[in-house]
């Protein structure tokens, strides 16, 4: 996996920070969803898979 953009990092780093991301458009977060980063659920939102959870600790191989 390649190096994220900043908002993509942005984005990621406050879902895991608890913060909701509700809009199931935003480009950002599917770009996430195409990387396995991030999944969308109704009446959720956005959070992340357990391979996000791995990027944002840093246990992540590039």
């Amino acid at each position: 996996m390649g190096k994220l953009t900043t908002a993509q990092q942005r984005l990621i780093n406050s879902l895991s920070e608890g913060k909701k991301v509700k809009s199931p458009y935003s480009k950002t977060a599917n770009a996430l969803r195409q990387l396995g980063l991030v999944k969308y659920a109704m009446f959720v939102g956005w959070f992340l898979t357990p391979m996000g959870t791995t990027y944002v600790k840093g246990e992540h191989r590039d």
